[in-house]
């Protein structure tokens, strides 16, 4: 019954976070139970499915997740009229 509430109420958040795996930086944008995943052209696909991915997909009990590249002259991200520096 708690777990269910806890799916629940985790299905309706919507968020953005940043993260650094190295000297690179990613992000993330989840809507409901799918998340998307983008990481630079220079990041290790690999590390970042095994540190970032999978571990953020197991704790938020994601169903679905998609991973892109993101051009390495992308300086910023403009998310819900917040801009976030990549750089």
């Amino acid at each position: 019954m708690v777990r269910t509430g806890s799916n629940v109420f985790e299905n309706r958040k919507e968020e953005m976070l940043s993260y650094t795996l190295g000297r690179n930086k990613a992000f993330s944008v989840k809507s409901g139970s799918k998340v998307c995943f983008w990481i630079s052209d220079k990041t290790d696909y690999h590390k970042a499915l095994q540190f970032i991915v999978k571990p953020y997909c197991s704790s938020r009990r994601i169903d679905e997740y998609e991973v892109k590249t993101l051009p390495l002259s992308a300086r910023k991200v403009v998310f819900r009229d917040r801009i976030y520096d990549l750089k």
